[in-house]
C-alpha cells in the first residue's frame, strides 16, 4: 500500500508537502544529512486525514544530477495491527495474573517454561 501507484501530481514536489506540519522540523533534519534513511513519519491527506509512513531515501546521481529518491510506504495497516497485539498481549496477561487457575506455557517438549502464572506461586506457596 504506497501512496497511490503513479501520482503525477507529485513529480517533482517536496516530500515536506506530504508531512504533518508538526513533523517537518523533524523531516528537515533527517532528509538534511547526507546519509541514506528510513523513517517513520505521520503525511497528511488533501482531505487533512493524517497517516503513518515508512519514508526512505537515498542520494543518488540521475542524469548527470544529484537527486534524492525517496519512497514513502503507508504503513497504517502495520500501526493498527501493532496496536490490537499490543491490546491483546494486555489482555492476557491480566488473565493470566489474575485467575486463579495454574497457567503455564512451556515448549512443545516442555523443556522451556516460557511463562507461569502467579497463581501456580500461591498453590505452592505453603511448600518453598
Amino acid at each position: 500500500m504506497c501512496i497511490p501507484p503513479f501520482r503525477p501530481e507529485l513529480v517533482d514536489r517536496s516530500v515536506y508537502d506530504l508531512i504533518a506540519p508538526v513533523q517537518q522540523a523533524d523531516a528537515a533534519e533527517i532528509l538534511a544529512n547526507e546519509n541514506d534513511y528510513k523513517y517513520e513519519l505521520d503525511c497528511v491527506r488533501k482531505d487533512g486525514t493524517k497517516f503513518p509512513i515508512d519514508l526512505q531515501g537515498r542520494k543518488t546521481i540521475y542524469e548527470g544530477k544529484p537527486v534524492r529518491v525517496t519512497a514513502c510506504l503507508d504503513i497504517i495497516t502495520r500501526k493498527q495491527n501493532e496496536e490490537r497485539l499490543i491490546s491483546s498481549e494486555a489482555l492476557f496477561r491480566s488473565l493470566a495474573e489474575n485467575i486463579q487457575d495454574v497457567i503455564w506455557i512451556s515448549s512443545s517438549d516442555d523443556q522451556d517454561i516460557h511463562y507461569i502464572s502467579p497463581s501456580c506461586f500461591r498453590a505452592l506457596e505453603p511448600h518453598y
